[in-house]
């Protein structure tokens, strides 16, 4: 049952973060909001993941991949609305390349977070290497314009 919320809040995500999306460009601009709701998205799922490394019982920890999941579906659909603001017409060939270089990180990821658990014991440890790479991503949303195409 509890995978199955994984989902609903994946649904729920997608269109609560078009309608956001849409009422924020309205109000301050399609720049400012494509950066806003990424870096608010990256910065809530790096602080669920981070608090989710302290829990020790097993009964609190079903709420936080919920949780989290929300915000990853919703920078996921948002990620695609900003690529097709600055793609255009080359919007498909940009995706290909961002889900090519997206698996290709999480095939290196796993297999990194693997040998960090070998080394140090520990399944907080590479929950640390991961919210390292959401703040890192957090930052990168700062340096990125919607408004500006690919030529």
């Amino acid at each position: 049952m509890t995978t199955s919320y994984l989902f609903v809040f994946g649904i729920f995500a997608a269109f609560a973060c078009g309608l956001v999306s849409d009422w924020l460009i309205r109000r301050i601009g399609l720049s400012i909001s494509r950066r806003l709701i990424a870096i608010i998205c990256f910065t809530m799922i790096a602080a669920l993941v981070f608090d989710f490394s302290g829990i020790k019982q097993p009964s609190c920890c079903s709420g936080y991949p919920d949780f989290s999941s929300f915000f990853c579906s919703a920078s996921n659909r948002h990620l695609f609305f900003h690529l097709v603001d600055i793609g255009g017409d080359r919007s498909a060939t940009i995706a290909g390349i961002m889900n090519f270089v997206g698996q290709t990180g999480a095939f290196a990821m796993s297999v990194i977070f693997g040998k960090i658990v070998d080394f140090t014991h520990s399944f907080d440890a590479p929950q640390f290497v991961m919210i390292g790479i959401l703040i890192i991503g957090r930052l990168c949303w700062l340096f990125i314009d919607a408004s500006k195409k690919i030529n």
